[in-house]
């Protein structure tokens, strides 16, 4: 019988071949996104914004990634360090790990540490989604707004600066912990260190897995601790009373609560702590359900039975201080806390006609229209076709018939989703942009209960001495992106400036060049469309 050899190299190309594929799309992936956005950066002069950005999103992934690697590693080291010698009598289940834990062992000098470092990775790109949160804590230092809230003594700017930050290490933390010791157990079971088969209770941990288990479950409530300790700070944002933030139940109620938990918390740690000394699981493991019930009863039920049969029954005089506290502090937030109260001078109501003459500028001036409703309006009486639309009606000063008048106006956008006739040449090099604006007078309104318009109608006129617009073509709005995530001008396609009539850009800025055919490649990668390229 003749024996068929395949050659190494033919067996190898096709693995060769893939890997060179997904190599390539991940590079393509990371060099559109980072070249793409650093145009647009550039374009509107932000470039210190974007290398911000990015140094914070690296240094923090790396550095969280390097911490969470070094607590996982280390204790999976540990781990395998204090594996108990291999038992001579092995259950079925037993003898199954023990050939699985045989056939990895050579390779586990490495598979460990790479197993570890994906995960790392993993942990660092989602921490580094947190730049800006670190940016505000890293630059809040020595900021005070002053006027320390009552209840902690503590200024806004910690609430504002410090505390999201604090929130997200004490959550990366905890649940670091968690899932470390998991994998940890895991790595004690494979090694067996952790039996479940065994007769007893004593020997289905063995007391050097013990000891390492406790160390790193009171580790993790002590990070509890630091959670119910940092929750205190989330009463002054509590909707519980009928004012945002602490009220007669979060001070007398929550507030002690959590404090309990907090020591209840620390005494679970030590309890484990003393665990490792004392190899018994009963002490700790009851602590912790009584953690659990405690937080249950202290945490929910009590606050709930106060706010009930003690607050509800005789409200505004339990709430009273609270209130008078969240007046107080919106006052102040407002800059109007040195204003005397109104309610303690003596007016006369009387409004004369020489009143109005000699105040008609801000009369004519009282905004009588609501931007919900004025939109609405704009929508029947000027949007004229399916593919224009207001986004948002804004509120401005400008001089019509020589006085300064306040206008409520909006910009007639572009809606790719009213494009008769759904096409790419259609979506991204006819229907580039909107065109022109309507203004109303923000205190009148016609016969037919209409608003009166300053400007209107396509071509854009101005009605009276209102001021022209002098370009009004719409090419960046408020929309959302992705409605319409890129339009290109400068096409040999002519643009649909209004019905009837073409336009083409003008602008020398306002945009980013697509340049040559590796940029059109990464663009056309970026919004995956190949006509970008093509």
């Amino acid at each position: 019988m003749s024996t068929v050899r395949i050659p190494t190299s033919g067996r190898r190309w096709p693995i060769v071949l893939i890997g060179t594929l997904v190599a390539l799309a991940v590079a393509f992936t990371v060099m559109s996104t980072f070249y793409v956005d650093l145009l647009w950066f550039r374009e509107v002069g932000l470039s210190g914004v974007f290398w911000t950005e990015l140094r914070t999103k690296v240094a923090l992934g790396v550095v969280f990634a390097m911490l969470f690697f070094a607590l996982l590693y280390v204790n999976l080291l540990v781990s395998r360090r204090l594996a108990p010698p291999p038992v001579r009598f092995l259950t079925p289940e037993q003898e199954a790990v023990e050939r699985i834990r045989m056939s990895i062992e050579p390779y586990l000098w490495w598979l460990l540490p790479v197993g570890a470092t994906v995960l790392a990775l993993l942990v660092g790109i989602g921490v580094s989604r947190q730049w800006q949160v670190f940016l505000l804590w890293r630059h809040s230092g020595g900021i005070e707004f002053g006027n320390a809230e009552p209840l902690f003594d503590r200024d806004p700017a910690f609430y504002i600066f410090s505390l999201p930050w604090l929130r997200f290490l004490q959550g990366w933390l905890f649940s670091s912990l968690v899932g470390v010791t998991f994998l940890t157990a895991i790595a004690h079971f494979f090694w067996g260190g952790i039996r479940p088969q065994a007769r007893t209770w004593g020997d289905r941990v063995v007391p050097a897995t013990r000891a390492h288990l406790s160390v790193l479950l009171g580790l993790i409530m002590l990070a509890k601790a630091w959670g119910y300790f940092l929750g205190t700070f989330d009463l002054l944002t509590s909707r519980r009373g009928v004012v945002q933030g602490a009220s007669y139940t979060d001070v007398n109620a929550q507030l002690p609560a959590l404090n309990f938990l907090i020591i209840a918390a620390v005494i679970c740690a030590a309890l484990f702590f003393a665990n490792v000394v004392r190899q018994r699981w009963a002490l700790p493991v009851i602590a912790v359900i009584v953690l659990a019930a405690v937080s249950v009863l202290l945490g929910t039920a009590y606050p709930a039975f106060v706010q009930r049969f003690r607050v509800a029954p005789q409200e505004f005089q339990r709430e009273e201080p609270y209130i008078v506290r969240n007046i107080d502090a919106t006052r102040r937030a407002f800059g109007i806390h040195d204003v005397e109260n109104p309610g303690e001078q003596s007016y006369d109501p009387t409004v004369l006609g020489s009143d109005l003459e000699a105040n008609s500028a801000t009369i004519e001036n009282i905004r009588l229209w609501r931007p919900e409703v004025l939109e609405q309006n704009f929508e029947s009486l000027q949007r004229f076709r399916s593919y224009y639309e207001f986004r948002d009606v804004d509120v401005d000063r400008y001089v019509v018939d020589g006085k300064q008048r306040v206008l409520m106006l909006a910009g007639r956008e572009v809606s790719q989703a009213g494009i008769e006739g759904q096409t790419w040449q259609n979506e991204h090099l006819v229907y580039t942009h909107g065109y022109g604006a309507v203004a109303a007078k923000v205190n009148a309104a016609n016969s037919e209960g209409a608003p009166v318009l300053v400007l209107a109608d396509v071509p854009t006129r101005a009605i009276g001495d209102a001021p022209e617009l002098t370009q009004p073509r719409i090419y960046f709005g408020e929309g959302d992106p992705s409605d319409a995530p890129f339009v290109i001008v400068g096409s040999k396609t002519d643009e649909l400036d209004y019905q009837g009539t073409s336009y083409r850009y003008e602008g020398t800025q306002g945009g980013i060049e697509i340049g040559n055919v590796l940029q059109r490649a990464l663009f056309a990668w970026r919004f995956r469309d190949v006509n970008l390229l093509i």
